[in-house]
């Protein structure tokens, strides 16, 4: 009978034991299903998100597509003369008059995209040269208008700096000397290597021609207007043309490619200037231009760096004029289904968009002979004989 209780205990607790190693297998089942429910769900999500943003670069993309199909799509409009009537901060392909909209901005309906709003400004308050190369020319023909009327300029705005993308220009590397650091001396020209390594920002020639009734010659050297725009942090930055072509006057002066006297003018570079215009490091104001003519015809060259250069008007009294001719400012949006995309270009238009832009030499009418030859057929190139005047 002892024996049989001995046993009856040894088997209650090999049931005991075997019970115990059970629950401990199902609680370490239950965590390997529980950990692998987790990676499964964490797997499932990456590849959710992996796979939404792969939708949204699409979207993106074609949302981007889109606004530069309503960029090309008012270009065209542009050029065949059909948004007069466009307003500044106005959708265009939305309004209700049919002769506002002469397009449809839908591009692919059933995927929803389409660039809902497009907005064309024909008379900008300014005119931009945006990544302006060294040692190049810029032109631009373009009228004077106050509330879309003709109105003369007595005075034009040059504000510019480094562009963006100049790495031997800019304050975005700590361990550039930023470009607030300019020359002391206006006039103080150095080798274009020296200038480099001192990171300093561009200097400008201007040159302002006032377009009258008369295309002679010689109107034309009369009433261009020519200045050196040096970048120091010089405050007197303000200069008064007393005639034509830029005569000498207290500043310092150089002799442009015309042979005519020009003033250097300090740019008044500064961290308050970059704050007060919008981003330009620099600026000058040139005074001084006659009354009556209303359409202007500007040169830019640009010396040592890289340049974004913008380009305001105002009348005698002080008033702010717009530009009209000369650029348009497009702003479209893009849509693929949520997404947007919203895009902003400067654009030449009329002349501007066509002329070719011939080097500085062959718009300057100083005494020499040229000889131009066009691109790509040397055999349209024009060559003149001539005698420069004071010469046998």
């Amino acid at each position: 009978m002892k024996m049989n209780m001995n046993m009856l205990k040894n088997k209650r607790n090999f049931n005991l034991s075997d019970s115990e190693s059970g629950f401990a297998s199902i609680v370490i089942a239950l965590v390997l299903i529980i950990v692998l429910g987790l990676m499964t769900v964490g797997f499932a999500e990456l590849a959710r998100s992996e796979q939404q943003q792969a939708l949204n670069k699409q979207l993106a993309n074609q949302a981007y597509d889109a606004a530069e199909s309503g960029i090309n799509d008012a270009i065209s409009e542009i050029a065949q003369n059909k948004l007069t009537n466009a307003q500044p901060n106005t959708c265009i392909n939305t309004s209700e008059d049919p002769d506002e909209t002469p397009y449809s901005s839908a591009i692919n309906t059933p995927n929803g995209v389409a660039y809902p709003c497009l907005m064309v400004n024909l008379t900008p308050p300014n005119v931009v040269f945006n990544q302006f190369a060294p040692l190049t020319n810029r032109y631009l023909l373009f009228s004077t208008v106050n509330n879309n009327n003709p109105a003369s300029a007595g005075s034009f705005t040059i504000d510019w700096k480094c562009d963006e993308s100049d790495t031997n220009c800019n304050d975005n590397d700590p361990g550039n000397v930023p470009t607030k650091t300019v020359p002391a001396s206006t006039g103080d020209l150095q080798s274009t290597p020296i200038w480099s390594q001192s990171k300093y920002p561009p200097m400008l020639e201007v040159s302002i021609t006032a377009l009258g009734a008369q295309f002679s010659r010689a109107d034309l050297e009369n009433n261009t207007y020519t200045a050196f725009l040096y970048p120091n942090s010089s405050s007197n930055n303000t200069y008064s043309f007393n005639n034509s072509s830029g005569t000498i006057g207290t500043q310092n002066t150089v002799t442009d490619s015309d042979g005519l006297n020009a003033p250097i003018i300090g740019g008044g570079c500064s961290g308050s200037t970059e704050t007060t215009t919008g981003g330009y490091l620099c600026t000058v104001t040139l005074n001084g231009f006659p009354n009556g003519d209303t359409q202007y015809l500007i040169s830019l060259d640009d010396y040592y760096e890289m340049s974004d250069v913008s380009v305001s008007a105002q009348t005698s009294e002080g008033s702010a004029l717009d530009m009209k001719g000369g650029q348009a400012i497009i702003d479209s949006t893009g849509q693929a289904h949520n997404v947007l995309k919203r895009i902003e270009e400067v654009v030449p238009i009329g002349e501007n968009a066509t002329n070719i832009n011939e080097p500085a030499e062959a718009l300057q009418g100083a005494n020499i002979c040229k000889l131009l030859i066009t691109q790509p057929d040397p055999t349209k190139g024009t060559q003149s004989q001539c005698v420069p005047q004071g010469l046998d």
